[in-house]
């Protein structure tokens, strides 16, 4: 594995050269496979554009799938809303 600076965020504690040695030694070799495009990569890449053009700022929200009853739940809701946590 290449020699590579490890950049920690701020509220990490600096790493020691002996940890950053440790962490970049032992690796395998990795293979790379080169993935193919799907044939439909290139018309979805274009409907996005379209959207985005069409609803340029706004927010969709485009129903997937069926509904479905999660454990123990006691209403089948369409749309679940993700508060964000606090505190």
């Amino acid at each position: 594995m290449k020699r590579v600076d490890l950049h920690t965020g701020s509220h990490d504690l600096p790493v020691s050269p002996a940890l950053e040695e440790f962490m970049l030694s032992g690796w395998a070799d990795s293979e790379r496979h080169v993935t193919q495009v799907d044939e439909v990569a290139g018309w979805a890449a274009v409907r996005r554009r379209q959207l985005h053009c069409r609803f340029s700022g706004e927010r969709l929200v485009v129903p997937a799938g069926s509904f479905k009853r999660r454990s123990n739940d006691q209403h089948t809701i369409r749309f679940r809303r993700i508060l964000p946590m606090s505190g």
